[in-house]
């Protein structure tokens, strides 16, 4: 058995299906897995303890419990021959830092705080076929839904006669500022009041109040970021990517977010990890694009596009569905009377 994880990072969690893993618990980090494990029962048991114990017993002590993975804070904490003596045991030896992504498919804060982001991976060729295949499915996606986005003009028009799209800038990478396009799914904002809180990645209550009727079917299935094929197509952003950024809101959550700025190390996206993975907040945004720049590649981008696609076409079907359903029974309801 090897003792090393797959290449396929955004699918390694599946290798700790059934796995019974020993944490060596000596930091808060190690604290904060140790309760993530826990409540993803689907990755097997996860047992603690503390690294005061003598370690040179692990491997009797994984024998005896069965254990089949031992993570650690730091690899200072088993000796070479104890690693040597795992391994020959067929167990797995990971850092906690890697079981922390495996379970959560994000980059710890603890590794960002200490500025230790590894660097950004880029080859020639590979961003090179990037482009090609994102402005190869922007022009596909713009000749499928030219319909669409007539249909969409006129209705956003129709609703309240204003703006048909919606043109900020944003920054892309290297913080190279551009105009990304939308369909204007709200009624126009007042550029010098944010009410919100920028560590928040959820609306203030004055935004929501400014969705439109078209506009919130638009946001419901994403059909609103449709105009961005435009910027696919110009080279401002890549089919997959982490979401474009104001100019005002990276400013202010770099000033107190460590390693923000790493997120403008590669271009933003369309689709991206961030959009099929929940967070609750900028710093958990944050450490989902950077799990994504951490691993990033063209498998992982059409791991990524093809995820999202599905997202978006369940949710066309269910929506649609639904609407079937209420439509026949309101029809059985007058037949019954």
């Amino acid at each position: 058995m090897q003792d090393t994880i797959p290449s396929l990072p955004w699918s390694r969690y599946r290798v700790w299906h059934g796995h019974k893993i020993l944490i060596l618990r000596s930091t808060n980090f190690s604290r904060e897995v140790e309760e993530i494990a826990a409540r993803k029962n689907e990755f097997g048991i996860c047992i603690a303890i503390e690294d005061s114990e003598n370690l040179r017993d692990l491997p009797s002590l994984c024998r005896e419990r069965g254990f089949t993975a031992v993570a650690v804070a730091d690899v200072a904490q088993v000796t070479p021959s104890t690693r040597e003596r795992l391994r020959g045991g067929g167990v797995k030896y990971i850092q906690l830092g890697d079981l922390y992504e495996d379970l959560t498919r994000k980059v710890s804060y603890t590794a960002i705080d200490a500025k230790e982001i590894p660097p950004t991976p880029h080859h020639l060729l590979a961003d090179f076929v990037r482009w090609l295949v994102s402005v190869i499915l922007a022009v596909g996606g713009l000749i499928l839904t030219l319909p669409l986005f007539f249909a969409i003009g006129v209705a956003v028009w129709f609703e309240d006669r204003n703006a048909v799209f919606f043109i900020q800038e944003r920054l892309g990478k290297n913080g190279r500022p551009f105009n990304l396009f939308k369909f204007r799914s709200m009624t126009p904002p007042d550029e010098t009041v944010w009410t919100g809180d920028w560590l928040k990645t959820d609306w203030s209550v004055g935004e929501a109040s400014r969705v439109t009727a078209v506009g919130r079917i638009l946001r419901s299935y994403k059909l609103d970021d449709l105009p961005q094929l435009l910027n696919v197509i110009r080279g401002d952003m890549n089919a997959v990517g982490p979401r474009a950024e104001t100019r005002r809101g990276f400013e202010e959550r770099s000033r107190v977010i460590s390693g923000y700025a790493h997120r403008l190390t590669v271009k933003p996206g369309m689709a991206g990890w961030g959009l099929i993975n929940t967070y609750q907040n900028a710093i958990e945004k944050l450490q989902v694009d950077l799990y994504y720049i951490k691993y990033r590649s063209l498998r992982f981008d059409l791991t990524i596009f093809v995820m999202t696609a599905w997202q978006i076409v369940r949710s066309l079907v269910q929506h649609s569905a639904g609407a079937v359903l209420r439509v026949l029974h309101v029809t059985d309801n007058g037949k019954g009377k």
